[in-house]
Formats: C-alpha cells, sequence, structure tokens
C-alpha cells in the first residue's frame, strides 16, 4: 500500500505522492523536488585526506593495466552535488560563453540547430560536449574540472577504498542504485535520467548524486596506463599536470560509468578513457572548486 510515509522515505522534503508533503527545509534553504534533499549548498566540501586511488588486486571487475593502486593526498576541495542539467548548461549559451551542444557523436542531435534543448530533458545531465565545453562551462561557474584524483576521492569520500559510491556490492535490483545498460541495472530508462533520480544510490556522506551511471563526466587529467605507477602523492593532475600539449597523451579521461555501462565501470576506480573533441551522448559535466 502507497500511504505518506512510505512516499517520504528517505526524502528530507517535497511531495509525498499523495497530495501533501513530507517535511520543509528549514528557512532559507530550497528544496531539490527530484530527489527529496535539501539543498544547503550545491557543491559538497571534501576535507584534506588521505586515501588509496586506485583498486585491490581481488576487486571483481577490476583493470589491472590502469588501476595500479597508490597513495594519495589532496587538498581541501569542493565538489558538485549533481551532474550538470540542459537548464544549467544553456545558461552559460546565453551568455555567449558556451558553445551549444551540436551533432552528437553518434550522428543524432539533442540540441536543435538553433541552440535550443527539448524541454521535457531540462533536468536530465547536458551531453554532446567536448571537453573543452566542459571545461568552458565550469570556468563559466567560476569553477573547473576536477582531477581524476579529486573525483575518485569524493566517489570513495570518507573511506580509504570503496567499490560504488553506495558501498561494496552491486545487489539484485540494482534500478534503485543508478542508471545504467540494461542486463546489467534494469532501470526502466532507455537513456539520461533526471539528475538525482537514483537516490539511493549516492554518495551517502556528501550526498554526492550519478556518480555512478546517467552519464559519465569530465575530468581534467590526460589518460596514461601506466600514470599510477610514477603519480606524484600530494595533488596529482595526471600527464603533464593536464596542460597542454601533453606529448604521447592523446585521449582525456572521463568517469562514473553511463547509462549504457555494464556494471564494472561503475566503480569508484573505474578509468575510461576518450579523444577530448569527441561529443558523445554518455558524457556530461561536473564541476569541482579550490577552496
Amino acid at each position: 500500500e502507497v500511504t505518506p510515509a512510505t512516499q517520504c522515505a528517505n526524502r528530507e522534503c517535497g511531495s509525498d505522492g499523495c497530495g501533501g508533503r513530507c517535511r520543509e527545509c528549514e528557512s532559507g534553504v530550497s528544496c531539490d523536488e527530484v530527489t527529496g534533499f535539501c539543498l544547503r549548498e550545491d557543491m559538497a566540501t571534501i576535507d584534506a585526506t588521505q586515501f588509496w586511488q586506485g583498486s585491490p588486486t581481488e576487486e571483481p571487475g577490476r583493470s589491472s593495466i590502469d588501476e595500479q593502486r597508490h597513495e594519495v593526498i589532496l587538498t581541501p576541495y569542493k565538489i558538485d552535488r549533481f551532474e550538470v542539467t540542459n537548464q544549467q548548461y544553456n545558461q552559460c549559451v546565453q551568455a555567449v560563453l558556451c558553445e551549444a551542444p551540436g551533432l552528437c557523436e553518434a550522428g543524432h542531435r539533442i540540441w536543435t540547430v538553433g541552440g535550443e534543448y527539448p524541454q521535457d530533458l531540462a533536468e536530465h545531465p547536458v551531453v554532446c560536449v567536448s571537453w573543452q565545453m566542459a571545461a568552458d562551462y565550469c570556468e563559466f561557474r567560476q569553477k573547473r574540472l576536477c582531477t581524476e584524483a579529486e573525483w575518485e576521492r569524493a566517489c570513495v569520500y570518507s573511506l580509504p577504498h570503496r567499490v560504488f559510491p553506495w558501498g561494496e556490492t552491486l545487489p539484485v535490483g540494482s534500478q534503485y542504485l543508478a542508471n545504467c545498460a540494461a542486463g546489467y541495472c534494469d532501470d526502466a530508462y532507455t537513456g539520461t535520467a533526471e539528475v538525482g533520480s537514483f537516490y539511493q544510490g549516492r554518495n551517502t556522506e556528501a550526498h554526492l548524486f550519478d556518480m555512478a551511471g546517467n552519464v559519465a563526466e569530465w575530468v581534467s587529467d590526460w589518460y596514461s596506463a601506466t600514470y599510477y605507477l610514477n603519480a606524484p602523492l600530494e595533488d596529482p593532475k595526471g600527464p603533464c599536470d593536464g596542460l597542454e600539449p601533453c606529448t604521447g597523451s592523446t585521449q582525456r579521461v572521463h568517469r562514473g560509468g553511463h547509462f549504457n555501462s555494464e556494471s564494472k565501470y561503475l566503480r569508484c576506480a573505474s578509468r575510461l578513457f576518450k579523444s577530448p573533441t569527441a561529443t558523445p551522448e554518455y558524457i556530461g559535466i561536473r564541476c569541482c572548486k579550490d577552496l
């Protein structure tokens, strides 16, 4: 039986699904009606700490090539709680500081030729953006792309290591945890979902949503399969510190898996990469900011 109490489970605020409300946020704090989470701040603060980047050899789905485990110490920073939406990205387009998404890598469009997005996708993550388009958006918000180490640290949060943002396993019924490929996470979506739709799949300590699935997210690092072998202990930024040109590196890293991913790519340590000029329909944006 559907009751206000059952509908309000795991929600801080918003509709109870029965014509009423769950609870209200404190004065001056808005409610995200989709997630039921009080938006006390649109970014989470990640304190200085050390953690183990990469994965242990016994982790299921691990890539032995580029996930060599190594210790990392990071300076405190902030990271977006949600992936950037079409509506948010459009604000940068309207300010003439961002390029409107054009043809996706697969050859079709989501945004129109005139630079408009479908209104029913306003709260879906923006996709079909190149690495530079993602970097430009973060700069527009006075932020920056996260480093690969920062992204993974946020995913494991306070622990030295964890497999997925929510914990150690991907249980049966994982449609409640992430938007990923049918056959792995049967989530009733054929593509992207509204950001924050998978409340139980969030990082619970920092309330970071869609760190696994929905869309992957560009990070600032160039990709190297051997970088972890000699990465600096403090604040690693990838080959060439992420700067261009970077001899020997031609791909940028994206993190977090996506709606067409196998579950092994939803792991916090999983590394994927793509040409920085690519505009796939499964990579979006999440920004970081220095404290």
